[in-house]
């Protein structure tokens, strides 16, 4: 149906604009908890030799590329999904981010993610995109009001 040249060719325009329109965002994780003792004979399943015992939250982060498109501007919107006949309604105070593979990995744990100042939780899962390959994805966030 299609030759390799024009399979190639339809890839590249489909990124086209991810790279005019995508910016820097900052994705923040589930933090790690980290246990420090104090004392060298410390069990933590026994609890025994009970000396000081800390624990200490890793914050883990990344700066990734991605398309931010605010919702809370537009009202309620229909989303109409080509692969069924229904349509959805966004509400106010979502955001649908367009990110890469490298980011929806990181994605996977997600906290929190802040842009332009602004935090927003995770409102669903990756909604692949692209005709032969799956290079980009989109998610919704809700604001953190």
């Amino acid at each position: 149906m299609f030759s390799p040249e024009e399979m190639a060719e339809i890839n590249e325009m489909e990124m086209e604009p991810f790279d005019s329109f995508k910016e820097t965002i900052v994705i923040y994780r589930t933090p790690d908890i980290a246990y420090i003792s104090n004392g060298p004979n410390f069990n933590f399943a026994y609890s025994s030799d009970q000396p000081a015992v800390t624990a200490t939250n890793i914050i883990r982060s990344g700066a990734f590329e991605a398309t931010v498109e605010y919702l809370d501007n537009v009202g309620e919107q229909q989303l109409l999904h080509p692969d069924r006949d229904s349509a959805n309604t966004v509400p106010k105070n979502f955001l649908r981010l367009g990110v890469t593979g490298d980011a929806r990995d990181y994605l996977t744990q997600v906290e929190k993610v802040v842009i332009d100042g602004m935090s927003f939780i995770p409102a669903s899962d990756a909604r692949p995109r692209g005709m032969f390959t799956r290079r980009y994805y989109d998610y919704f966030f809700q604001k953190i009001i």
